[in-house]
C-alpha cells in the first residue's frame, strides 16, 4: 500500500512521511535494514522530527544504539514508548543517570494512579506486585514471593 503511495507524484514532506511509516512498518515486519534505508531516505528528504524518530528506531532495532542518540535528540518524544526508547539510547552511550530519570518518571503512573504506597521492605500484611515488563519477566520474578 505505502509502495503505491510512493509511486505518485508527492511533495518532499509527504514522501518523506510515507518513507518514515514504511520504516515503521518494516520494523514490525523485522526487515531491520530495510527499516533502516527507508527510514534513512526520509529523514534525507526532509530532517523533521517524525523522519528523526524513524532514523533513531532503525538505529536501534539494528543494534545501533549509541549512534541513534542525536536522532532522538531531534525526534518529538511525545508518547510513553518514545521517551523509553530514548532512554535506552541513553543507556548505550553510557548516559545511565539521565536514562533512570526517564525511566523512573514514566514507570511510576501504575501505582500512583492506584494511589498505592511503595513498599520500602518493611512488614506488612498485602503487597501488590505489579509487572509490566513481558511474561517472562513475570516468571523470573516470582522466585522472590518466598523471600518477600
Amino acid at each position: 500500500m505505502i509502495d503505491r503511495v510512493l509511486e505518485q507524484d508527492l511533495s518532499v514532506e509527504e514522501r518523506s512521511k510515507a518513507l518514515a511509516s514504511k520504516a515503521l512498518q518494516l520494523g514490525q515486519l523485522g526487515r531491520g535494514p530495510d527499516m533502516l534505508e527507508s527510514a534513512q531516505q526520509a529523514y534525507d528528504l526532509m530532517k523533521s522530527p517524525l523522519s528523526a524518530r524513524a532514523v533513531a528506531r532503525a538505529l536501534s532495532i539494528n543494534g545501533r544504539g549509541k549512534d541513534a542518540l542525536p536522532f532522538y535528540e531531534e525526534a518529538d518524544l511525545d508518547t510513553y514508548s518514545s521517551s523509553l526508547e530514548y532512554a535506552q539510547a541513553l543507556r548505550y552511550a553510557g548516559r545511565w543517570r539521565e536514562a533512570s530519570k526517564i525511566e523512573r518518571k514514566h514507570h511510576r503512573p501504575i501505582v500512583q494512579t492506584l494511589n498505592l504506597p511503595r513498599w520500602r521492605g518493611e512488614s506488612c500484611k498485602t503487597l501488590h506486585w505489579f509487572c509490566d515488563d513481558g511474561l517472562g519477566d513475570v516468571i523470573c520474578n516470582t522466585r522472590y514471593f518466598d523471600l518477600i
